[in-house]
């Protein structure tokens, strides 16, 4: 996201004492021309703030190199492997 708001900081602030560094980021915002990644987007903190699905997180995570792809693993292991397990005990 080119310039976000100073709100849009504070209310990221609030939820993930994020806040704004030259180097070492943690924390990237992208800026999206498609409406599609949002499908499934839900709630987090509070106040709120609207985050992609956990697939989309993994799948954007994935695309980047070193960390990323750690960062996707941990996503998968924590929201979408445990979303199969339950699918696959309903189907038995």
């Amino acid at each position: 996201v080119e310039g976000p708001s100073d709100e849009a900081w504070a209310n990221l602030s609030k939820f993930g004492n994020a806040k704004r560094v030259d180097s070492g980021a943690n924390v990237v915002l992208w800026q999206t021309y498609d409406p599609a990644v949002f499908l499934g987007e839900r709630p987090l903190g509070d106040p709120p703030l609207n985050v992609v699905s956990p697939l989309q997180l993994y799948l954007d995570l994935k695309q980047l190199h070193g960390r990323g792809e750690e960062a996707a693993q941990a996503v998968y292991d924590s929201e979408i492997a445990p979303r199969f397990a339950e699918v696959m005990k309903m189907s038995q």
